[in-house]
């Protein structure tokens, strides 16, 4: 489609998207084009590459590290990272041992994995394993005889039959029914509008926006249009939630397939909307979502996707979109599996930015480059090739957008989802019992009581190893 909209025949590979980069070096046998993909990606915005010098973060980059490390230094911090966490951790020592904690119980699923990927590099008679090849002997390594394929597995997830059961798990989790409108003012035809309510009080409403068109942002993301509140007059004001999507047919009038990676950035964005839709705090300081913190928020969003990849969810929301059959279990084991090992490089590769972004800010000034902190906080989550003209940092939005030396809060928000859904594993994905405990814990406050303390009031216990 790209290449025929400039004019050309064949295919057009361009570096603006991760998703689109990431799959073909997944997909793409022909090793030499791979590595040719990995150089541009990798090279972006640095002296390196097709474009070497002409678009160069490098410098502008060590300059914003020696001005933060300037400012922290004039405020009475040690480091900018010190100055980053002031009102969100306990301590640099603490965020370090979040993160070790979590590279240490990770550590021997990322060694046994990485061996396969070397002993599978070997069987194909490559002469050492090299990074351009990792994302394609993951997908290799774990798919299985007679399994589904990614691609395959998508007729089983279109967006519609996706998201009805995704309705259907918030009612039976949260007694709450999303109601369909039929006659409301929009912005386009393709959105459509929910009724949130509660025993026929209502309680919000959720806009959902799914298909990419110009020009919308190209994404998927959840916007808070309004708060829940009581104004000055004492009536109700009723939040108001949109869910932007990026999804985009495969042709004219064919239905919308979903991707898991798709799949979980609907779930987590829900998760946010959820979030504002079903607090019960009158005030809008504490029912807006942008008024969580950093941690609470991605927590939400975190916390909803461990439905998305739940054994017992993708049985229940799974179904063909021309003859409406069912996965098996079998197959999902099979889908899931592969997942696992193919994912695993996601987690080595979440943790290495955690880790390179917060050490980077805590350490600036100790005479390293920008790239041997990367190369380092690799090294620590799990030894891989690394190529030495990689320049990651140079395209590493998360330094200018306001999130310097918070990209751990990903772990942490990611470690309390995995804790707090083992009580939905042990109860039931699907339990109401645990679902209504979540939404009185979670949701209910809004911003009113600290993560932690919600946390205990689920889990009957504090976090463990935050």
């Amino acid at each position: 489609q790209r290449a025929r909209a400039a004019g050309l025949e064949g295919w057009l590979i361009t570096l603006e998207e991760r998703d689109t980069y990431t799959e073909i070096m997944s997909c793409c046998q022909n090793r030499a084009l791979r590595e040719e993909l990995f150089t541009a990606y990798n090279t972006r915005a640095s002296e390196l590459g097709p474009a070497g010098g002409q678009y160069d973060n490098g410098p502008v980059l060590n300059d914003l590290l020696s001005l933060r490390h300037q400012k922290a230094l004039l405020l009475g911090y040690g480091n900018h990272a010190e100055l980053s966490i002031q009102n969100k951790a306990a301590s640099t020592d603490a965020v370090l041992g979040m993160l070790r904690t979590r590279i240490a119980q990770k550590s021997a699923r990322f060694a046994t994995q990485t061996a396969a990927l070397h002993a599978l590099a070997a069987t194909l008679g490559y002469d050492r394993l090299q990074p351009w090849d990792l994302l394609f002997l993951a997908r290799r390594h774990g798919r299985q005889p007679g399994a589904l394929s990614n691609d395959q597995l998508r007729a089983w997830f279109p967006f519609n039959r996706v998201f009805e059961g995704i309705v259907l798990v918030v009612k039976r989790l949260f007694a709450v029914d999303l109601v369909e409108q039929t006659s409301f003012n929009t912005w386009h035809p393709d959105v459509r509008l929910f009724e949130v309510n509660e025993a026929g009080v209502l309680l919000g409403h959720l806009f959902i926006d799914p298909y990419m068109r110009a020009p919308k942002i190209n994404g998927c993301w959840m916007q808070s249009a309004r708060s829940r509140r009581v104004n000055a007059q004492g009536e109700l004001i009723t939040p108001v939630a949109i869910v932007h999507g990026n999804f985009t047919p495969e042709a004219e009038g064919a239905p919308v397939l979903l991707t898991h990676v798709q799949m979980g950035t609907l779930f987590h964005e829900l998760g946010h909307c959820l979030k504002l839709l079903l607090t019960r705090s009158p005030y809008s300081a504490f029912s807006r979502v942008d008024s969580l913190g950093s941690v609470a928020s991605r927590f939400a969003g975190k916390c909803a996707e461990q439905w998305c990849w739940s054994r017992d969810s993708l049985r229940w929301y799974a179904r063909h979109h021309q003859h409406d059959s069912e996965l098996t279990y079998e197959q999902v084991d099979q889908a899931l599996s592969a997942r696992d090992t193919e994912r695993w490089l996601e987690e080595v590769q979440e943790l290495s930015r955690s880790l390179f972004d917060f050490e980077l800010h805590l350490t600036w000034g100790d005479g390293r480059s920008v790239e041997a902190v990367w190369r380092s906080a690799q090294n620590q989550v799990q030894p891989l090739p690394q190529a030495e003209h990689e320049r990651f940092a140079n395209t590493f939005d998360y330094m200018v957008a306001g999130h310097d030396a918070n990209y751990y809060l990903r772990e942490q928000a990611a470690a309390l989802a995995e804790q707090v859904f083992a009580r939905f594993e042990q109860e039931g994905v699907f339990s109401p019992q645990a679902g209504m405990a979540y939404r009185e814990a979670f949701h209910a406050p809004g911003s009113e009581y600290p993560l932690s303390e919600s946390f205990t009031l689920f889990m009957g216990r504090p976090p463990a190893g935050i």
